[in-house]
């Protein structure tokens, strides 16, 4: 880690936002991984052509350009903020912000059908193939699942105690005995017998692939337009399971302990409601053909 990103990364964790709170460890992971690719001299100039080049997200290139502004005034304060862009504007200085705004993804594109999730499972090269597995049976978030610890892992009862629930409460996943054998096969590969159980991979040609926020949400992409030919990311493992369940016929109670929602009104209105399969299940029950 290089040595402004290690002061920056101090000052996110001990100074609040405006607002009084914290901010978030996902969001200090994301921009400790961006900047850290920064090079010297930092500048606006610098700046604006590592988010051309990159092809980042705005909010990513708007966590760049705040970077810049503590660089160069040490804090993030209100005044400070103003102060940087009254200067700025003197040096006729401004950030670039990607024009593209993120799509909207309905909630069909997000959902896989089974044969999708199937294929994805059994057609996807190592360690993707277990890496699926593990996360459509455990329904973890993103952090979630890159905090297992191998201590946690139960391998006689098939289960992995999270201590990093989303809301702080610790929870137990269930996985199938298949994905149980490709999890020990991942850590026979990459010698792992302590620690965090996603720390990376090697890749056929040896070269060491490490597992930040963003890069396994950039592979887990990669790999899915691949082997099924669409986006789909982490996050959507909860929308997908969610679905197939009430396709399946499955009632709220066992989604819920599955996923860990703690109301219905979420599962309902975010993750589960009509997807392709089941209104085309009712279009051929419910509707006669003209011949």
């Amino acid at each position: 880690m290089k040595q402004f990103t290690e002061a920056y990364v101090k000052y996110l964790k001990e100074t609040p936002k405006g607002n009084g709170k914290p901010y978030s460890k996902s969001y200090i992971k994301n921009v400790k991984y961006q900047i850290d690719r920064l090079d010297e001299p930092i500048t606006v100039e610098s700046i604006n052509d590592f988010v051309k080049k990159s092809n980042v997200h705005p909010s990513t290139a708007t966590a760049i350009q705040t970077f810049y502004i503590w660089y160069r005034w040490h804090r993030l304060d209100k005044e400070t903020r103003k102060k940087a862009k009254r200067e700025l504007d003197r040096e006729d200085k401004f950030f670039y912000i990607p024009p593209a705004k993120p799509k909207r993804y309905t909630k069909w594109e997000k959902d896989l059908t089974f044969e999708e999730k199937k294929k994805l499972i059994l057609e996807s090269e190592y360690p993707w193939n277990m890496i699926f597995r593990l996360a459509f049976d455990t329904m973890l978030r993103k952090e979630e699942f890159l905090s297992i610890d191998v201590k946690n892992i139960n391998f006689r009862d098939n289960y992995v105690i999270v201590s990093s629930i989303k809301g702080g409460e610790p929870d137990v996943r269930y996985f199938w005995p298949s994905t149980k054998e490709a999890i020990l096969d991942y850590m026979k590969r990459e010698n792992i017998t302590s620690g965090k159980l996603l720390t990376g991979f090697t890749t056929s040609t040896k070269h060491k692939v490490k597992f930040t926020s963003y890069t396994f949400w950039y592979y887990f992409n990669q790999i899915s337009m691949k082997v099924i030919g669409r986006k789909f990311n982490p996050h959507w493992v909860r929308n997908t399971e969610a679905q197939l369940m009430k396709d399946m016929g499955h009632g709220k109670e066992e989604a819920k302990e599955r996923g860990g929602w703690k109301d219905d009104q979420t599962l309902e209105q975010v993750y589960s409601g009509s997807s392709l399969s089941s209104k085309k299940k009712a279009f051929e029950k419910a509707s006669v053909e003209v011949k």
